[in-house]
């Protein structure tokens, strides 16, 4: 079956802060089901992991890159591009390219994550690159992956052939499998 996904890219956000009124936006997304986002259907003993990005491109069109991989061999299983535009899914693009550019090893885990990457997507004729607005941006986790990068950062490329930019997320999920404890 399929996996439910919400996806809520442009929120507004008001309170306080220290006595003194804030606002701001923010991107929410929530997806749960099975384990299918962590274990192959086609084969129960490869654990999957991900690259994932949500990006606000200051045109106000939004995307979100998912790249599901095998993370022993890093082997693509499927990517998806999503472009939202109105709060609703606009066009569904396969056949993105996700090239990393920058690794940063984790001093509490020594988990390597590729973390600034070229973004291409052929049919908008779009090259991004994204970087993050910090380094260390890893969240421990229970279980088998032992952590995540998931972090916030920024964009700039070029979408049918305009300089264009945006504020996006990062999710890096799977560098953190042990495959072999001998040389771990």
């Amino acid at each position: 079956g399929k996996v439910p996904y919400h996806c809520y890219p442009d929120l507004r956000l008001t309170g306080y802060a220290g006595g003194e009124k804030i606002s701001g936006k923010a991107w929410m997304d929530h997806q749960w089901g099975n384990k299918g986002w962590f274990i192959s259907k086609q084969d129960q003993s490869q654990l999957l992991g991900w690259d994932w990005f949500g990006i606000n491109l200051v045109d106000g069109t939004h995307l979100i890159v998912i790249i599901h991989k095998y993370a022993k061999t890093n082997e693509i299983v499927n990517s998806t591009t999503v472009i939202l535009r109105d709060g609703k899914p606009a066009q569904f693009v396969d056949g993105v390219t996700a090239t990393p550019l920058e690794y940063w090893e984790s001093p509490k885990t020594h988990i390597k994550y590729p973390i600034c990457w070229e973004i291409e997507i052929e049919s908008l004729d779009l090259s991004l690159t994204f970087r993050p607005t910090s380094h260390d941006q890893e969240i421990p986790v229970f279980g088998l992956a032992r952590a995540i990068w998931e972090g916030v950062g920024s964009v700039e490329g070029t979408m049918f052939g305009r300089k264009i930019t945006g504020r996006a997320r990062g999710e890096f999920c799977g560098y953190g499998y042990i495959f072999d404890f001998q040389n771990f």
